[in-house]
Order: C-alpha cells, then structure tokens, then sequence
C-alpha cells in the first residue's frame, strides 16, 4: 500500500501569502527577491485570490469586493464609511454615493436607487427624509422636493404634478364658515376681499325675523353679477324671513361681485331664521376672494 506524498508549499510561494496579507492589511512589504521556478506560479495565484478579498483602511481601493473605512471607494460591492463611493451597490455612511443602488445616511447620493436620511439626493428613485431631494420619484419627508412625481410631508414643492405654484390656488384665498346671529345683529361681516365685503343682518319686526346676506362695496363702479353700480353701497344678495310664524325658514343663493381693481369675492351661501333656536339666523358659506 502507498503512502500519498504531498508536496511542500515553495519558499517563494510562503513569502508571497505573507507578502499579500501584509499589502490587503494596509501594510507595504517588497517581495521582490522570489526568484525561483515557481515564481509565475505564485503570482498568478496571488492575483487570482485579489479581487474576492476585503480591502480595510485603505487610501484606495478599487472594484473591491469590500472597502471598509476606505478614502475612495471605486465599484466596490458594498463601501462602509467611505468617503467617496462610486457606482456601489451599497454605500454606507459615505460622504459621498454616485450612482450607488442603496445610500443610506449619506452626505451626497446622486443617481441612487435608495437614498434615506441623506442631506441631498439628486435624481433618486426614492429619497426619504433627504434635506434635498431633487427630481426623484418619491421624496417623503424633505425640507425641499423640486419636480418630484411624489412628495409626501415636504416642505417645499415645485412643479408638484407638473405645475409651478403659481398654478394653484392659495389656500388662504378660500374663505369659510358657519355664522349664527342673534335677533338685532345687524352689519356682521362674514368675509371681505380689499374693498369688497359680505355681511348679514338678523332682525326682528312685527314678530317676523328676517335674515339677510348683503354685498358691500367701498368703491364706486362695481359689479354685483351682471349689474354695474355707479356708486359705492351695500345691495341685498339674500333675504328670508318666517312670515311671523316662528319656524324655520331657509334658502340658498349665489355671491358674485367685482371690484374695479380686479378684487372680486364669488361663492355659495346657505342661510335661514329660527335655526339652531327660536329667534335666531344663520349664514353658512364659502367664498373665494380673487
């Protein structure tokens, strides 16, 4: 029965391990006196086994397989703590991610897949809670969202569906709201745009209660509808009463007048007596004041 005799590594082939753990652990060591019938051998080896092992505290380290704590970090796999890393699929706390698939918690992310917690992420499919999120997809949380197709929470919002803000109506032009008046309220102002106000009276005469919507207007040459009125005044938009009965009545109208100067207030209101309670009124309405 044989033995099966196993041959012994080379001097040149020991050295050269020792020489490749020194250089991937961020120390330079000259191998160079290996001079030997394996020497190729050994070297082909060295630099097949290279690109699958990790590269730490490295100044650089290029299409590694890891960079860990690298200052560039070039299409590595995975780049934790790198101060640059382009075109990895994961970058880590980098201070800067190009074209990475997830960046998370970076300074810079431009063109990721992911960019989460990152202060600016340009042209990224999804970017949540970025302090700047240009272009992307969906930007859920940012201080600032320009031509984003989603954004959610943001503080600013350009082009939002496409349009500037310019396009969109202000929310404070929209006024509201649900006014109850006792019996001899009389000139409460409900809503008012520059010279132009609404208004609304609650009396009672011969045991009738009235209530009444009135437009006013402080300049001369406005338009209540289609009616132009030469002179500033206050013109009854609305009118209903109970006919002395003391049960409920109410209606509903239209508010449409212009000022000279482009001011105008047009909206709905509904209105009535003897609601919530005997004796009362009530005005409930929306305007807008362009």
């Amino acid at each position: 029965m044989f033995k099966r005799r196993f041959r012994l590594p080379s001097p040149a082939l020991v050295i050269s391990m020792v020489t490749l753990g020194l250089v991937l652990g961020g120390t330079a060591f000259a191998a160079s006196t290996a001079k030997h019938k394996d020497a190729k051998a050994d070297t082909k080896l060295v630099k097949k086994l290279a690109p699958s092992l990790s590269v730490k505290h490295a100044k650089t380290a290029g299409s590694a397989a890891t960079a860990t704590h690298a200052k560039t970090a070039g299409s590595a796999a995975t780049a934790t703590h790198a101060k640059t890393a382009d075109s990895a699929t994961n970058a880590t706390h980098a201070t800067s991610a190009d074209s990475a698939t997830n960046a998370t918690h970076a300074t810079s992310a431009d063109s990721a897949t992911n960019a989460t917690n990152a202060t600016n992420a340009t042209n990224a499919t999804n970017a949540t809670n970025a302090t700047n999120a240009t272009n992307a997809t969906n930007a859920t949380n940012a201080t600032n969202a320009t031509n984003a197709t989603n954004a959610t929470n943001a503080g600013n919002a350009n082009n939002l569906g496409g349009q500037p803000p310019s396009a969109y109506m202000p929310n404070s032009a929209v006024q509201r709201g649900t006014f109850f008046l006792s019996q001899g309220t009389t000139g409460k102002v409900l809503f008012s745009d520059g010279p132009l106000s609404v208004t609304a009276d609650c009396t009672l005469s011969a045991g009738t209660t009235t209530v009444t919507v009135n437009i006013v207007s402080s300049v001369d040459n406005w338009l209540d509808f289609q009616t132009r009125h030469a002179t500033a005044g206050t013109v009854v938009n609305d009118s209903r009463n109970d006919g002395g009965s003391g049960t409920f009545a109410g209606s509903t109208d239209r508010i449409d007048f212009t000022a000279p100067s482009g001011a105008a207030i047009r909206g709905q209101d509904a209105f009535g007596v003897n609601w919530p309670s005997a004796g009362q009124c009530y005005v409930s309405a929306w305007v807008v004041a362009l």
